[in-house]
């Protein structure tokens, strides 16, 4: 089975205070990633010692910082999203990421333009997204903290932390 990689800024303050809510509106969210911001995905289905060293420097380049999560939006009818502030610290990051890898084309070219986000739900069903957004408003904002950039995998049993590197350890 070919796998997939991705990599990603976990949120571990927003995976714990969305879990109840992405168990409800995720639909197997045991196969999902935790929460996160997307930096680059697809990436490469193969990462050698050269790519894991420019990860290493692109993380050696970036600091750890404080996230808010505090404003609701949606992608269609069918996914809820948070708006990660500050956003200049996210763009930072994926700026960094993207031209690091520029071989790799983010979203395998789907978008155009980059709108960087957590995602707490997708492919959601009829009136959910309305429900979710009212939903997850309540729990805003949340704090979280930033500190490493992470390797997520997924071969055919869900997601999973293959590896991560410190934000600012150089």
């Amino acid at each position: 089975m070919h796998s997939r990689t991705a990599l990603v800024l976990l949120a571990p303050a927003a995976t714990t205070a969305l879990h109840d809510l992405r168990v409800r509106y995720f639909r197997n969210l045991e196969r999902r990633m935790p929460a996160h911001v997307t930096m680059l995905f697809p990436f490469r289905s193969i990462i050698n010692a050269s790519a894991e060293a420019e990860i290493a420097g692109v993380c050696a380049a970036l600091r750890p910082f404080d996230a808010t999560f505090g404003d609701v939006g949606r992608f269609r009818t069918d996914v809820v999203w948070l708006r990660p502030d500050p956003a200049g610290e996210f763009e930072l990051a994926s700026d960094a990421v993207l031209a690091a890898f520029p071989d790799c084309d983010p979203y395998g070219g789907a978008h155009s333009g980059r709108t960087l986000h957590l995602t707490v739900a997708s492919r959601l069903r009829g009136h959910e997204s309305e429900h979710l957004v009212d939903e997850v408003a309540d729990t805003l904002p949340i704090a979280d903290r930033i500190d490493e950039l992470t390797l997520m995998v997924e071969d055919g049993g869900g997601w999973r932390v293959e590896r991560a590197w410190p934000l600012g350890a150089g």
